[in-house]
């Protein structure tokens, strides 16, 4: 992981990376099982540490009464936005957690301030809403590779349910094998 931590960290380093066309494929498989809200009591509670990534994946785990440590979202689903939902959870989604950060990151991309957040809620004790501008969409990668084995990591799988990756060394290595091909895009400055 120190290289990957070194593309963000270091002063002149990457401002993001960017995953190429050819690498999709390999994020398109789901990387745990799929669960339905119904099973969701089964895999999750409010007790284990887990991260969701996501709006609607978010938005029905807080629905049925399921708190995760962290939430990730951009206020898209299928890439139109939740203004046209009526629904109260889109409201509870918004009002979730006790410290709340805002970051830019670009579809396909994963950004210094994306990489940052995801770190910094990490390591706090309180539950944290990380609101992406742009698209969420590359998070669960971050997540899986910095968070502590054991984490369990939910993100959507549209049409189809909610994936559960519990974060272990085999997860952790995926995740940066696919980082580590990313491409860079280095700071203009």
């Amino acid at each position: 992981m120190g290289s990957m931590l070194s593309r963000f960290a270091e002063p002149n380093s990457a401002d993001a990376i960017f995953l190429p066309t050819g690498l999709r494929k390999a994020l398109a498989k789901p990387w745990g099982p799929i669960i339905t809200n119904k099973e969701a009591p089964e895999h999750l509670s409010s007790n284990d540490q887990f991260i969701a990534v996501g709006d609607v994946c978010s938005s029905e785990l807080l629905a049925i009464g399921i708190t995760p440590k962290i939430i990730i979202h951009d206020n898209q689903t299928k890439r139109s936005g939740l203004e046209e939902k009526t629904d109260d959870r889109w409201e509870h989604l918004s009002q979730f957690g006790e410290k709340s950060i805002k970051v830019m990151n670009p579809s396909g991309a994963i950004t210094r301030a994306l990489w940052k957040a995801i770190q910094e809620a990490l390591v706090r004790t309180k539950t944290t809403r990380i609101e992406v501008e742009g698209e969420e969409d590359l998070a669960s990668l971050v997540c899986i590779v910095l968070a502590p084995l054991g984490t369990k990591v939910v993100y959507g799988q549209p049409d189809r349910g909610m994936v559960v990756v519990t974060v272990d060394n085999e997860n952790k290595s995926r995740s940066m094998a696919i980082m580590e091909a990313m491409t860079e895009e280095l700071k203009c400055s």
